[in-house]
């Protein structure tokens, strides 16, 4: 393996995480909402949903529990950076 092949591994690596780091940070809220939504009957909608949310147990709390869907997220998308850019290497001879 080259070095050039190296780096671009790396940064296929180093893109899915972060694909699935932002992917899950912006998806994540609206999860947690659905949930509630969908467990409780005290909401009249999504607004209220969140609006109770935020005042009552604060801002962070649309992310609670985030920890596991985050890293499961980083380490999915990485894998598919990387292996889709490797089938680009080896069929193409580039990405």
């Amino acid at each position: 393996m080259s070095g050039d092949e190296a780096r671009e591994q790396l940064e296929d690596l180093g893109a899915g995480t972060m694909a699935g780091l932002v992917s899950k940070v912006i998806e994540y809220p609206f999860d947690t909402l659905k949930v509630r939504l969908q467990t409780s009957s005290k909401y009249s909608g999504i607004m209220h949903c969140a609006k109770d949310m935020i005042q009552t147990e604060g801002p962070l709390s649309l992310y609670k529990g985030i920890a596991a869907p985050i890293g499961g997220a980083m380490l999915e998308c990485s894998l598919m950076f990387w292996s889709y850019g490797a089938a680009a290497r080896a069929i193409y001879g580039t990405k």
